[in-house]
């Protein structure tokens, strides 16, 4: 389970990061306090990431950044960057982020894989690779609010994959001079030209011969590991290895040295501080003028870092489908989500030729709560009506709130006097025990309520709410506090 909202709901000072300074106003939004629910919690979720992280608010994608994505973005643009739209922050990426913001108001992800961004960095220009996510911010009616943009920096997956390029044409040099017959000086001189490459590479380089024994680390192992050269036997590698993804990475290694495909596994492995890390492993055969597997020459990268933050992405695509889903005030479906699933629903009950009913409930004077006891007890009586119904019904049935004080049924495979049956114990319930708020209130609470009921149509769940609004019309005038049928 993800984090709970409360648990994401930070003291304003801290979620803006320093954002005392930016005129929101200024960029065509309100305070922070009054921003939508699901950019608040946006918002905290951008804060407490460890990674850069932007949130591109509204048509304009006005920008805000935790710490590090400030950071980032004012690496790679010049000027103030937060309230100020993300094209005008870094006009020279307006394509790329033009792409992603048209498929979010569409309610769709983006992905770029090893996007090459412009930074400053200590002072000197230069290229880096990050992985870029941008996932779109939906209030419960399903429109796009924003944009959340995750950034994970990949320079040095990049720069790996080009320095085990070079490795292996080394590997490949010593062994084409030794093959040729070329004399041990030019055959150490290419030994010594390999050493020096390995040698001063961030990653882990290693080697194996055909049969998949390793004969060779760099330095960077013992760095790892706090195993000294001298120290490592065969099998030293294989007892490093996480006990839960030995099996997985015997089975690929094997794989690889049979086929002579590239061998390519991420893997927990180890390290000198007792903790396991995740390493990025890969390897390439070098062959011989005849195409056989002479030796394996390979790279293990520390990517323990990127692993959280994968971790984060996962929590944060909870949270974001839990805000799309999950009414935060009262714990019911959305409407979007209620309309979704109900949609569904009705089309597989339509090739069974399945009955469906629909309840439309309003909290009868809601108003009058509001204003009587204050808008936090209104707020306690909307989630703890929700609680109460929620209660009372069966597990396939739906529970959704529209909007407002209005609430939303769908009774699948119900026939219309068990609807009926269900809307009067809902009313019942709630009509029989007062709700007891904070400071000792209690407030009496009834509901009106419409019943819509038919033979189930795929598509049909429009004009079933329409009717079952007719029927809570029809209770409204009825005096309140009952409940209405309209056959479909």
């Amino acid at each position: 389970m993800g984090r709970r909202m409360g648990d994401l709901q930070l003291a304003q000072d801290n979620i803006l990061d320093g954002g005392d300074a930016v005129d929101w106003s200024g960029a065509g939004l309100p305070s922070f306090g009054n921003w939508p629910a699901p950019l608040q919690i946006s918002a905290a979720i951008v804060a407490n990431a460890p990674g850069p992280m932007l949130l591109l608010i509204g048509p304009q994608a006005i920008l805000y950044a935790n710490s590090a994505g400030v950071a980032l973005i004012g690496s790679c643009a010049d000027g103030p960057v937060l309230g100020r739209p993300i094209v005008d922050v870094l006009p020279r990426y307006a394509e790329l982020f033009a792409v992603a913001l048209v498929r979010a108001a569409r309610g769709e992800g983006t992905s770029f894989r090893n996007h090459e961004l412009r930074c400053v960095r200590d002072g000197v220009p230069g290229a880096a690779w990050f992985n870029l996510e941008f996932t779109p911010v939906l209030d419960a009616n399903g429109l796009t609010l924003g944009v959340l943009c995750m950034a994970s920096e990949v320079t040095h997956h990049v720069e790996r994959a080009r320095e085990l390029a070079v490795a292996r044409k080394q590997l490949e040099l010593a062994v084409i001079l030794a093959d040729a017959g070329e004399t041990e000086t030019a055959l150490a001189e290419s030994r010594f030209q390999f050493d020096t490459l390995t040698e001063s590479l961030p990653q882990i380089v290693w080697s194996s011969d055909a049969e998949g024994r390793h004969d060779y680390f760099s330095r960077r192992w013992t760095e790892f590991t706090g195993i000294e050269p001298h120290e490592i036997t065969e099998d030293t590698w294989k007892e490093l290895v996480h006990p839960e993804d030995w099996e997985r990475v015997w089975h690929a290694w094997e794989g690889a040295r049979r086929t002579g495909e590239p061998y390519d596994i991420d893997y927990r492995f180890l390290h000198h501080s007792g903790d396991y890390r995740w390493l990025r492993v890969m390897a390439l055969p070098v062959r011989d003028g005849r195409g056989a597997i002479m030796r394996w020459c390979g790279t293990s990268t520390d990517v323990h870092d990127a692993y959280l933050l994968s971790e984060e992405r996962q929590r944060l695509a909870y949270e974001l489908e839990r805000i799309a889903n999950w009414d935060q005030l009262t714990g019911v479906l959305t409407r979007r989500a209620f309309f979704e699933r109900s949609e569904k629903i009705i089309v597989q009950l339509a090739r069974e030729f399945g009955r469906v009913s629909v309840l439309m409930l309003d909290v009868d004077h809601f108003k009058q709560i509001n204003d009587g006891y204050g808008h936090p007890a209104g707020d306690a009586v909307l989630s703890l009506t929700a609680k109460r119904m929620d209660g009372l019904l069966k597990g396939g049935d739906l529970l959704g709130r529209l909007g407002g004080e209005e609430f939303a049924v769908l009774l699948p495979g119900t026939a219309p006097d068990v609807a009926m049956a269900v809307a009067d114990r809902i009313r019942s319930a709630i009509e029989v025990e007062p709700f007891a708020i904070d400071g000792g209130v209690r407030i009496s609470v009834t509901l009106s309520i419409g019943v819509a009921s038919g033979v189930a149509c795929e598509g049909d769940l429009e004009r079933l709410l329409s009717i079952a609004d007719k029927a809570l019309y029809q209770a409204k005038s009825g005096g309140r506090n009952r409940s209405a049928l309209v056959e479909a």
